[in-house]
């Protein structure tokens, strides 16, 4: 087991219900990442950023796992980030997040819901980084 460098904000999130599942993922994953990009205080923190979409259909079928129960989320965003201090901060920030945050509206309900935690690697190879540049 290794822990991994960096921790991991998860956000896990609904669609809002004005809009249907086409149009909440398709925001997401092309429009979205648009505003994200232009957030000075985002792009200074996160290493990296990753989104987790879940169909009705996807949800349904997890749900016929036997002794678990399927979570009931239209998706969710996980950051990698130095620690919480890099998070808080960016939160704080002036300069941008309020764009994210109005961006945000236009497809998920409010409030979300966050997870805070680190990573052991189990089975697999660390992924490497270069701490020099955060485009990677």
């Amino acid at each position: 087991m290794t822990r991994q460098k960096f921790v991991k904000i998860s956000i896990f999130c609904h669609k809002r219900a004005d809009i249907t599942e086409e149009e909440f993922h398709q925001y997401w994953a092309v429009e979205h990442p648009k505003q994200v990009k232009k957030c000075r205080p985002f792009m200074d923190r996160v290493w990296r950023y990753n989104q987790y979409h879940v169909t009705p259909e996807m949800r349904k079928e997890a749900a016929t796992i036997e002794g678990m129960k399927a979570l009931n989320y239209d998706g969710y965003a996980e950051f990698w980030v130095d620690d919480i201090k890099d998070w808080k901060a960016m939160i704080a920030a002036e300069d941008g997040l309020l764009t994210l945050v109005e961006d945000e509206a236009k497809f998920m309900q409010h409030p979300l819901d966050i997870m805070y935690g680190y990573e052991e690697l189990i089975i697999g190879e660390e992924i490497p980084f270069n701490t020099k540049d955060r485009t990677q």
